[in-house]
């Protein structure tokens, strides 16, 4: 953290920092922010985007970069059974997360088969990108090498990777990382979804977290997944999220069928009991 944020955090007891992927499952939360002018409940609130995903966020919970973070449910469970200090509290979305399965539109593969022949590019390890491609391979009984992976840090980095034949596939949230095919610089090749809701809210494992401010950050979630279930069924909504996140209108609605927020605060431990019972078959 630099020292400006250190600053702002010793200066403001009050100050919750959030944080997700730059994503349209989060718009109720900026909606939210922007209607409160980011005070609510006696409490400041900020948010950042994270477009490493749950691998930086988890380092940014660790080092007490932001206090709370919307991660994959894979990424909580294997960032905690590592031993990291987290702890988590909720589930977010309780609907699968749609993995699209990405490559270059220049690369002539139309399939993720043979998978000891392609190479993964991945935001980093432990991250969602490189625990699906584990999840797909284990689906279609192959494993993954550790010469496979190419680390690219983010979508843009993917995006780098797979225009070069760097890497052959990569692994995104279907409707994030559609207007690139629409653009022509990716195709996708398959679907995975995950056999596990998809975001988790996690903080570090601190008493200040989770007991003292606990009842603070359950009324804020819970008021903005009831805006988020209003949300859904708005007939506005999908020109909204087509403007905010750059989709196709149809993309948007297609998304808005899919897509589950809880509709209250939501005992996580069952979903990420789903993510032990893939990660520790044998």
């Amino acid at each position: 953290m630099n020292s400006f944020a250190k600053t702002i955090a010793m200066k403001s007891p009050n100050l919750i920092r959030l944080g997700g992927v730059p994503e349209h499952f989060f718009y109720p939360w900026k909606k939210w922010l922007a209607e409160t002018a980011g005070t609510a409940h006696g409490m400041e609130w900020t948010w950042t985007d994270y477009p490493g995903g749950s691998g930086a966020m988890i380092q940014a919970l660790e080092n007490n970069e932001i206090d709370y973070a919307f991660l994959l449910t894979e990424s909580t469970y294997k960032a905690i059974s590592a031993g990291s200090e987290l702890e988590a509290l909720s589930v977010y979305v309780q609907s699968p997360l749609l993995w699209g399965i990405f490559t270059g539109a220049e690369n002539s593969l139309e399939t993720v088969e043979p998978i000891n022949e392609r190479k993964y590019a991945i935001s980093r390890f432990g991250s969602g990108s490189e625990l699906m491609a584990l999840v797909d391979a284990r689906k279609r009984g192959a494993t993954i090498g550790q010469h496979q992976w190419v680390l690219a840090n983010n979508l843009a980095g993917a995006e780098k990777a797979l225009s070069s034949g760097e890497a052959d596939l990569f692994f995104w949230e279907k409707w994030t990382t559609k207007p690139l095919v629409d653009k022509g610089i990716f195709k996708m090749v398959d679907v995975c979804p995950s056999p596990w809701a998809s975001f988790i809210l996690a903080c570090r494992k601190d008493e200040n977290q989770v007991e003292s401010r606990g009842e603070v950050i359950k009324s804020a979630f819970e008021t903005v997944t009831k805006m988020a279930g209003e949300f859904k069924t708005s007939s506005e909504s999908p020109a909204v999220i087509s403007f905010v996140y750059h989709l196709q209108e149809s993309d948007a609605a297609d998304w808005l069928r899919h897509v589950e927020w809880v509709n209250e605060w939501t005992n996580p431990e069952t979903e990420l009991q789903k993510a032990a019972d893939w990660f520790t078959a044998r």
